[in-house]
């Protein structure tokens, strides 16, 4: 008999996808883990801004996250993964964690947001990170593309078993 040993435990948490159903624009999210560097928040930075891209940042339990209500083509997105792949082997990020739930006591507090109107702003991204992350970003009505959420669970780990 074969056993496998399970790599994911039974509390689930909530996440939001960078996709939308019905077209292939993204939206450029990154996560940075502990120790934070400042050199590579300059570079994840720096392409929200080349990109000229709205972003907001929170912390986590073990780092920080980075989300944008901005609409990209997929080309644009795969530059700017290609540009960020060195700062976190995870890459790409498809996927952010939306509920405080995978270390104890874990609270989230939004540290920036810039914030200036974008017309490529997603009508149900900026919906969403307004109403969760009570931020303020501008949406436009017209780019209406419903987002996608997933629920999964969380990986084994000292805090989660």
């Amino acid at each position: 008999m074969t056993t496998f040993k399970r790599n994911r435990s039974t509390i689930y948490t909530n996440g939001i996808c960078n996709t939308f159903h019905n077209t292939t624009d993204r939206v450029l999210f990154f996560e940075l883990d502990n120790p934070i560097k400042e050199n590579e928040v300059n570079k994840i930075m720096n392409i929200y801004d080349k990109l000229n891209l709205n972003v907001m940042i929170h912390t986590t339990g073990n780092g920080v996250h980075f989300l944008s209500p901005t609409m990209i083509p997929l080309e644009v997105w795969k530059f700017a993964m290609d540009y960020l792949k060195d700062i976190n082997k995870k890459c790409p990020m498809l996927t952010l964690r939306t509920r405080p739930n995978k270390y104890p006591n874990e609270e989230w507090i939004v540290t920036y947001i810039y914030n200036e109107h974008n017309p490529n702003n997603s009508s149900q991204m900026s919906d969403f990170l307004n109403n969760k992350f009570k931020t303020f970003f501008i949406p436009n009505l017209l780019l209406d593309y419903k987002i996608k959420t997933v629920s999964y669970p969380l990986p084994l780990s000292e805090f989660c078993k």
